[in-house]
């Protein structure tokens, strides 16, 4: 073989030696692509988390601060046992009784840091249901930063010597810091219907980290009346003729006596610590007739006349009412007050020799006297 033969051959097969590596290299890439973008490797990089799962079922609560209803009311599907039990931090006894425990998810508040989610826990017991209001916060990635209590509301199907607890949130400015309210039942008197609660203001807050604050703030009494009833129109006069009607009925029917029932809480006790008085010093009453009615005996036509308005001011309202009892005309006079919209009696006022009579300032004098004190000359509102 010549010179210029032997070129040729080898750049034939140089030349096809390249096209070969050329051809494989090309070859060789394809299933390296296909394994980059396999359906196995792909769930892998999508797979949503639990943590993901389960935020997702609470929406962002859009109000400017905490209320009630960021910790209910969503209206979404229940979340499944499994994905709860994943995520929540659950107690033994939550776990060992989770047939008697429903989550009922509400809101959540994402911030950079922290997602906090808010949501009531119910425990169905045999008396009723116990509510409790709960705030979790959690890193966005899903780790528990910190968790609370807020406070617990419940709701007994009957009456029971337990305490009754009501938890509700102040209108709040911003969706970190809020106050719990805690109410406990103090003291009830069930012939007024009346119900004294001692409330335990708590702020929560929470801190940009995730962690969570409280702060107990000064507690306080407040007052509930249960069974006031809802006067149209609710004014002076349709009060007092709604009282007499019900007071006459109950008397008619020899019912118990319910005209304790239309007095302010300040009168009320007053009248109970001088009847408590007359009984330990085993003295007579202060008044020995019937306040209603300026006597001592009650007939069945009792009944009013006539009713009207004296005098008003910011605190109270006097009026006259011209009642009919045992065949006799008598004129009345009340000074009414409102309490939380509703209309009670907070003084009897009656004339003797000339001179305007207080009842609240008798008993106060009967109260602070060791003598059998009858009446105090007062100024009437």
């Amino acid at each position: 073989m010549n010179k210029n033969n032997l070129q040729k051959c080898t750049s034939a097969y140089i030349g096809a030696l390249m096209i070969l590596c050329l051809s494989g290299c090309l070859h060789s890439k394809e299933p390296n692509t296909s394994r980059s973008i396999s359906p196995a490797s792909t769930s892998k990089e999508t797979a949503i988390s639990p943590f993901s799962q389960y935020i997702g079922h609470y929406p962002e609560w859009s109000g400017n601060g905490i209320t009630d209803s960021t910790f209910t009311g969503n209206g979404t599907t229940d979340i499944p046992d499994e994905l709860l039990a994943q995520v929540l931090p659950l107690n033994e006894d939550d776990q060992t009784s989770r047939e008697f425990i429903h989550f009922n998810h509400g809101h959540k508040v994402t911030a950079k840091q922290y997602i906090a989610l808010f949501f009531t826990k119910v425990y169905d017991i045999s008396s009723g249901l116990l509510e409790d209001k709960m705030l979790y916060t959690f890193t966005p990635q899903g780790k528990l930063i910190d968790s609370l209590t807020i406070g617990r509301t419940t709701h007994l199907y009957e009456a029971s010597d337990d305490a009754v607890a009501i938890c509700e949130i102040a209108p709040a400015e911003t969706s970190r810091s809020f106050i719990a309210l805690r109410h406990k039942e103090h003291s009830v008197i069930l012939e007024r219907g009346e119900i004294v609660w001692n409330t335990l203001p708590t702020r929560i807050t929470i801190q940009e980290d995730g962690q969570l604050s409280t702060s107990p703030q000064d507690s306080l009494q407040s007052l509930t009346y249960e069974n006031i009833f809802k006067l149209t129109p609710n004014t002076p006069e349709a009060f007092v003729q709604h009282l007499y009607q019900q007071i006459a009925a109950a008397r008619t029917r020899q019912e118990p006596d319910i005209s304790t029932d239309y007095l302010t809480s300040e009168l009320f006790q007053l009248r109970a610590a001088c009847l408590q008085k007359a009984e330990q010093e085993n003295d007579i009453r202060i008044f020995d007739y019937d306040l209603w009615t300026d006597a001592q005996d009650w007939c069945s036509d009792l009944s009013v006349i006539s009713i009207n308005k004296d005098e008003e001011n910011n605190e109270h309202t006097q009026v006259t009412v011209t009642i009919s009892n045992c065949g006799e005309e008598t004129d009345i006079h009340l000074i009414l007050k409102q309490v939380k919209k509703h209309w009670h009696v907070d003084d009897f006022i009656t004339t003797s020799n000339g001179e305007e009579l207080s009842a609240k300032e008798s008993m106060r004098a009967y109260l602070s006297s060791q003598t059998d004190i009858k009446a105090s000359a007062v100024n009437t509102p």
